[in-house]
């Protein structure tokens, strides 16, 4: 579909968002929705976007990621050192060529997609581990695979970002969860929490009886997160 945008009004600081290509300095933003003229002139069908802090996800048709807006850890999944913001969508490259992305989900300063395969990957700010990615990265233009702390391989199905953390459930209705250490403290037991600064953390710590209903899906907001049981 078309991607339309609006805002930006007398905030020059944040007109990058609209995805509108450069704006003139006396520009006051977008007062009504407009197109954004990139996807349809190169014939790019979106189905499916998101907001992040400052900064917009999408994911295309072909199962591609185009970002665009603040850059300052790398975001949109480009160098902050070249760009410390985009004004128009930019292609977000994987590692792995051949990944389909089929979900998406932005927080402060960070970008989270999910692939077919139930693997999460995770660029932007890391600095309380919001990348999942291990002690070894903090921030990471490019998408990095989440690691979790666990033996065997870990396929997630749905997932949501707060300001500085993710949720994630998996499809032997687990939860999992890293980056803020205050909120990741609630869910983990003591001896998981040191891990889920870096690794995603299974979450034990829930009421008795909310596991055996089954968890049905989960929503992070900035200084909260709600779960759904089935």
């Amino acid at each position: 579909g078309a991607v339309l945008v609006w805002g930006g009004w007398n905030k020059p600081e944040i007109r990058c968002c609209l995805g509108l290509g450069p704006i003139s300095a006396d520009a006051c933003g977008a007062l009504k929705p407009q197109r954004i003229s990139f996807f349809e002139s190169k014939s790019i069908s979106v189905e499916k976007i998101v907001a992040g802090g400052n900064h917009v996800l999408c994911v295309t048709r072909d199962h591609e990621v185009y970002a665009w807006g603040k850059n300052e850890y790398g975001e949109t999944g480009q160098d902050p050192q070249l760009f410390g913001e985009s004004f128009e969508p930019q292609k977000v490259i994987f590692p792995d060529p051949t990944v389909q992305i089929k979900d998406i989900a932005g927080g402060i300063h960070l970008s989270v997609a999910l692939d077919a395969e139930g693997q999460l990957w995770a660029w932007g700010d890391g600095d309380e581990g919001q990348l999942g990615a291990g002690p070894e990265i903090l921030n990471s233009f490019t998408p990095v695979a989440v690691k979790f702390n666990e033996p065997e391989p870990i396929k997630i199905t749905s997932f949501s970002c707060g300001g500085n953390y993710t949720c994630a459930l998996d499809d032997k209705g687990e939860m999992y969860t890293w980056g803020n250490p205050i909120l990741s403290s609630m869910l983990l037991r003591d001896a998981d929490v040191a891990g889920a600064k870096t690794r995603a953390g299974r979450v034990t710590e829930l009421p008795e009886g909310v596991r055996h209903a089954g968890l049905g899906a989960v929503a992070a907001g900035s200084e909260a997160a709600v779960l759904l049981t089935k």
